[in-house]
């Protein structure tokens, strides 16, 4: 079946609801602070700046070195997140639905410092 991932390109949305901030929130929303988990509204406030990207398991949603211009959450399926190091794939992550990736490079304006293939459950 194929991996569902949404690409958004976000300046703020004015509207998203703020938490405590306490640290057990944080790390209620996710497996920990390194990889929050969107809620249902936050991913819906993000639709109007973006649009669903569908791809097979293999597929590669983007590219080290490559220049990122949006950052990705994933809707189902899973993203291997990779770099090539001396010649050998070293596996980074895998984000699982409601993650999001390419949050630094978007942000710095620098190029993808990995590689994300699209990987079923």
């Amino acid at each position: 079946s194929p991996v569902s991932f949404f690409g958004a390109v976000v300046q703020g949305t004015g509207n998203r609801e703020q938490g405590t901030g306490n640290r057990e929130e944080s790390m209620a929303m996710g497996r920990d602070a390194l990889f929050p988990q969107l809620s249902d509204h936050d991913i819906e406030c993000l639709r109007p700046f973006g649009s669903e990207i569908t791809l097979a398991s293999g597929q590669t949603l983007f590219k080290e070195g490559d220049p990122e211009e949006e950052f990705y959450i994933i809707l189902s399926g899973k993203l291997k997140v990779v770099r090539e190091v001396g010649g050998s794939e070293i596996v980074l992550a895998v984000h699982s639905p409601r993650e999001f990736t390419g949050a630094l490079a978007f942000l710095t304006g620098e190029s993808s410092i990995a590689t994300g293939v699209a990987v079923q459950d």
